[in-house]
């Protein structure tokens, strides 16, 4: 049995639902320590607790402003793996229509976050440590209404490939998900013109996570898991 991430401690920024939270529960099955830090932690730690044990850190953090993510790492000293998987308030619209003040808002939660979280771990981060960004395939394939996050995910994936050069011996990697039930009848329609031929499941997604973490020779990379959707 593979015990690479046995006894490592895993930071899920946004890890309070979703994917973060799945990617928790499967870090932890693995033996990992998982510290879940999101705005929203704090409002969800009976279910966090209930989900991941209670030996699961559990921190209020807005990766938005400095001084909250520089007083979270004088709490913590040290970290062999951060994943993120935050997804900023944000309406789909069309260009034309997109409130910019929004559209910031969106980019400075989801990109400029994780910057400023990566900025403040580095001197956390232990040997053979290593980071995971979340982008998306808007931004690879381009759909209505995407334009914001379509410039977020490829902004985020730009980095990547820039921090794995600055940044080594790091590691950092991104995981770029497709459409991801549930979803609306409509999305759900549409996936069946995929290779697939339907909509990714959550677990699906969460093992390209554990893949990234326990592959010790990727870096620089973006994988996709989307069932063929960018091909079409």
């Amino acid at each position: 049995m593979n015990k690479r991430l046995h006894g490592r401690t895993i930071l899920i920024a946004g890890g309070a639902s979703g994917i973060g939270l799945a990617v928790a529960r499967a870090a932890k099955k693995k033996g990992s320590k998982i510290i879940i830090a999101s705005r929203s932690a704090g409002t969800k730690r009976a279910e966090i607790t209930q989900s991941l044990g209670n030996d699961t850190g559990i921190h209020n953090l807005d990766i938005t402003d400095d001084s909250d993510i520089g007083e979270f790492f004088s709490t913590v000293s040290h970290i062999d793996h951060i994943i993120f998987t935050v997804r900023p308030e944000y309406t789909p619209e069309s260009f034309a229509e997109t409130d910019i003040r929004q559209a910031q808002a969106a980019f400075n939660t989801k990109f400029w976050g994780q910057y400023r979280v990566i900025q403040k771990s580095l001197k956390s981060m232990r040997a053979g440590g290593s980071i995971i960004l979340t982008s998306g395939i808007a931004g690879t394939k381009v759909y209505q209404k995407s334009s914001t996050m379509a410039l977020i995910n490829s902004a985020t994936e730009t980095l990547v490939k820039s921090l794995a050069i600055e940044i080594s011996p790091i590691r950092i990697n991104a995981v770029r998900p497709g459409f991801i039930e549930p979803k609306p009848e409509t999305v759900n329609k549409y996936s069946h013109s995929f290779p697939l031929k339907r909509l990714g499941r959550i677990d699906e997604i969460c093992a390209a996570y554990i893949y990234l973490l326990e592959n010790t020779y990727i870096t620089g990379s973006v994988l996709t898991v989307d069932g063929g959707a960018t091909l079409i």
